[in-house]
């Protein structure tokens, strides 16, 4: 994925992120059988990562190889996450964070079409809808909204910058573009205010660079954050 340009991996935002919801977690998802026939099947693991010191680290990794089980495949989903025993904190901050940031982080996501977060018997939900195109560097992109029983369309005007960049191309050794996008959300014509809301985005938000105001949304998928996710690499 190294030359990958439509990766989207960075630190602080793969699986390993989710493991502060919890350490114990349960993974059901579809496999490929090593056959001729090349037939799905279902498979379910429990991932222990609430080890500390070796021995309990090496206790945690035979206990999963003793969930790992073959299963009926499954076909409502493709793969799904139960994190057992959750920390309450992590959820609610994730969910904080859903309602203040999905919309935006969905501009620059494009893959995904809708988000829902089921929480404490709520419902709350975000689907993209129909992009109008003004030029081709420049559209509007609306989102439905729904949180619990209050319902909202959000709109945000996006222009995308593409083009070729020397430094990109020789990090990479090969062409590479540099790919900026700047966000302004609106509402009846009027320009909405992103004051102490996230700003930047490298695809996902930079959760804690509110310090840093800017009078838009900047997403750049070739941004280098720390591994923290706290800081841009400038070199």
């Amino acid at each position: 994925k190294e030359n990958n340009e439509e990766k989207t991996g960075r630190f602080g935002t793969g699986f390993m992120t989710t493991l502060a919801l919890s350490k114990i977690i349960e993974v059901e998802t579809n496999i490929f059988e090593q056959s001729e026939s090349n037939t799905v099947t279902g498979f379910y693991v429990i991932l222990y990562r609430n080890g500390r010191e070796e021995d309990e680290l090496k206790e945690g990794l035979k206990n999963m190889r003793k969930s790992m089980k073959k299963v009926k495949a499954f076909e409502d989903f493709t793969t799904r996450f139960n994190y057992k025993k959750a920390n309450i904190e992590s959820v609610n901050f994730g969910y904080d964070s859903f309602i203040e940031c999905g919309a935006q982080t969905l501009i620059f996501a494009k893959k995904i079409s809708e988000f829902t977060f089921n929480y404490k018997g709520k419902t709350s939900s975000i689907k993209r809808k129909a992009i109008k195109e003004y030029t081709n560097n420049r559209f509007i992109q609306s989102f439905d909204i729904v949180n619990d029983s209050h319902a909202c369309e959000r709109s945000f005007i996006v222009i995308s910058i593409e083009e070729p960049n020397e430094l990109l191309s020789q990090k990479f050794k090969r062409p590479r573009k540099l790919r900026l996008q700047i966000a302004v959300e609106f509402h009846d014509e009027e320009i909405k205010s992103h004051e102490k809301a996230t700003c930047l985005y490298c695809v996902f938000p930079f959760i804690g660079s509110e310090m840093h105001q800017l009078p838009f949304l900047m997403n750049c998928p070739d941004f280098e954050p720390d591994t923290e996710r706290q800081a841009l690499l400038l070199e």
